[in-house]
Formats: structure tokens, sequence, C-alpha cells
């Protein structure tokens, strides 16, 4: 499949690897995540500060790793600055969840509806 666009539009599928890579490779490093990737060191580094700079990614300094040379920083996705908030709505019940970027529940709630009424369901949700 070929995919065309502008610069803009190829950064943004940059970043959305970049961030994919972590979330699945939790420690990956600059280094691993070009050779992973197939882009060039100053392209991820261009795109990791910027994901860092916008709270989607942090870093990690690791301690001594027996390899001679710059010691590797870790990178994984920030948890601390974003949550993902869903909801599933039935006749039956609304559940309401708050996740980390990582897939931590931080809060969840399970309301009965007992009717089908939009009116009720728009009121839970906004009590959520």
């Amino acid at each position: 499949m070929v995919i065309s666009g502008n610069q803009q539009f190829l950064r943004t599928i940059n970043r959305l690897a970049v961030l994919r890579a972590v979330r699945l490779n939790a420690g990956i490093s600059r280094v691993k995540l070009a050779d992973n990737l197939k882009l060039t060191r100053p392209t991820i580094g261009n795109l990791v500060e910027e994901l860092i700079a916008d709270g989607w990614l942090s870093e990690e300094k690791l301690g001594p790793t027996g390899v001679l040379g710059r010691r590797p920083v870790a990178l994984h996705i920030d948890d601390a600055s974003r949550v993902i908030i869903g909801a599933d709505i039935n006749h039956e019940h609304v559940i309401c969840v708050a996740t980390t970027l990582s897939g931590e529940v931080r809060e969840l709630s399970i309301t009965p509806t007992h009717s089908g009424d939009a009116e009720v369901v728009l009121d839970i949700l906004s009590r959520q």
C-alpha cells in the first residue's frame, strides 16, 4: 500500500509509530527505536523530544550496563499526564472507565439505567 501526503502527515505517522513502539516495548532506547522503525537517529531524537514536551513520553536514565559508551535512556509512556475515558452504554447499565495510556484502570463505575431513556443516560454520564 502506498501512502502519500505532505511532511506534516508523514510526521504524524512517525509520531504514532514511535508511541506504538514504546507502548509495546516499554523501556526501549532511542537507538533501538530507530533500528526497529527504520528511521534515522536524528528523526527519532526530534520525534521523542516532541513527544516528551507534549507529555506523551517520559525518560528514565538507566544504571551501568557493562557496555562501553553512553548509557541508554529508557523511554516509557507517560501515564501521569493523560487519561483515556470511555463509556459502554446499553439498555441495562452505563459503564464509565478512566485508564492511563498504558491501560491501568484509575476509575470505574457501573450504573444501572433501568430504561433506555437518553436523558437518563446523559444525566448518568454527566455525573461520572
